[in-house]
C-alpha cells in the first residue's frame, strides 16, 4: 500500500456540532493524498455516527477512552503511516480547498523536519481578534514567550519515529513544549500559506496551564543548553538567572550552572556593548 504525504489527525471529543464542516474541509481538498484518522474519547454525541456518514475509505475511526487531547493526539500518532503529520481541531477547518495542493509542494521540495505557516483566526479572546492572521515568522527569543498553532504546523514523521510525543503533564500547552523541542533539535522552515481556520474558546485560548508556566524555563534550558548563549536571548538573561538558582536548590547542578553560565555570558556582553557605545 502507498504511503500517502499527509496523515491528517483530528481528536473528537462531543465535536457533534462541528466535525460534519472540519472533516468536510478536508475532504473537499483538491489534494487527495492523505489519510484522516478520528481519534475520538468516546463521545456521549453522535460524533462517530456523523464521522461514519462520510463513509470515505480514507478515514480510520478510533473510539477509545482517553486522558485528553494530547493523549489521544499520541495514540493517533502511532496509527498514522503518512510521510508528515498534521493535528487539526475538531471544531477548526482547513483555508481554502488548495491549501493542501500548496502546502504539499512545499513539503516535497523542503529539508526541513518541521514547516510552519499561519491561521486566520475565528472569534475573540483576550490575545487575539477575529480574522487576524496569527502569527507570521517566529524567531525564537519570541517562541519562548508564544507558542505557534498547532493547526498551523507539519510534522515530519521521523520526529514522532525518533520517540517524541506530547507530554501529558501539561494538559494545555503540550503542543508549545513539543515546539520548543523540535525547534532545538530539528531543522524549521516557514512559509506565509495561512492553513487552517482555528476557532478560538478551546482550552488553550480559555485557561493557562499552570505546571507548564512553571517548568518551561527549566525545560528551555534542557532542550537548549549552550544555545542560549546569543545575543537575541539577552533579553532573557533575568529569567535565566532565576532559573539557575531555583535548578541549583532542587539539586539539579548541571543545569544550574549552565543557566547561570549564560547569565555570566550575557552580563560580559552588555559590559562590552556599553565599552563600544
Amino acid at each position: 500500500m502507498k504511503q500517502p504525504l499527509l496523515s491528517v489527525i483530528i481528536p473528537t471529543y462531543r465535536s457533534a456540532k462541528t466535525i460534519h464542516a472540519c472533516i468536510n474541509s478536508v475532504l473537499e481538498q483538491t489534494f487527495e493524498d492523505f489519510e484522516m484518522i478520528i481519534q475520538d474519547g468516546v463521545s456521549p454525541d453522535k460524533t462517530i455516527e456523523i464521522v461514519r456518514a462520510f463513509n470515505d475509505n480514507r478515514i480510520k475511526v478510533f473510539s477509545e477512552k482517553d486522558n485528553g487531547v494530547y493523549d489521544a493526539m499520541n495514540r493517533a500518532i502511532v496509527r498514522a503511516s503518512g510521510k508528515w503529520l498534521y493535528f487539526l481541531g475538531s471544531d477548526d477547518t482547513l483555508y481554502e480547498r488548495s491549501t493542501f495542493v500548496s502546502l504539499s509542494t512545499i513539503l516535497k521540495k523542503t529539508k526541513a523536519d518541521l514547516v510552519y505557516g499561519n491561521v486566520m483566526m475565528s472569534g475573540d479572546s483576550h490575545w487575539v481578534k477575529d480574522g487576524a492572521i496569527y502569527r507570521g515568522e517566529t524567531n525564537l527569543a519570541s517562541l519562548f514567550e508564544q507558542n505557534i498553532s498547532h493547526q498551523a504546523i507539519v510534522y515530519r514523521k521521523k520526529i514522532f519515529d525518533d520517540g517524541l510525543r506530547f507530554n501529558l503533564d501539561y494538559p494545555i500547552c503540550a503542543d508549545f513544549d513539543l515546539n520548543l523541542r523540535c525547534f532545538a533539535c530539528y531543522q524549521v522552515a516557514y512559509t506565509p500559506l495561512i492553513i487552517a481556520t482555528f476557532a478560538t474558546g478551546g482550552m488553550s485560548t480559555q485557561h493557562v496551564d499552570q505546571r507548564f508556566e512553571r517548568e518551561k524555563w527549566e525545560n528551555i534550558l534542557y532542550y537548549y543548553g549552550g544555545k542560549l548563549r546569543q545575543p537575541e536571548f539577552l533579553r532573557y538573561k533575568g529569567i535565566i538567572k532565576k532559573t539557575g538558582k531555583e535548578l541549583f536548590k532542587k539539586g539539579k547542578y548541571s543545569a544550574g550552572l549552565m543557566a547561570l553560565s549564560a547569565y555570566f555570558y550575557f552580563k560580559v556582553l552588555r559590559i562590552r556593548k556599553r565599552q563600544l557605545a
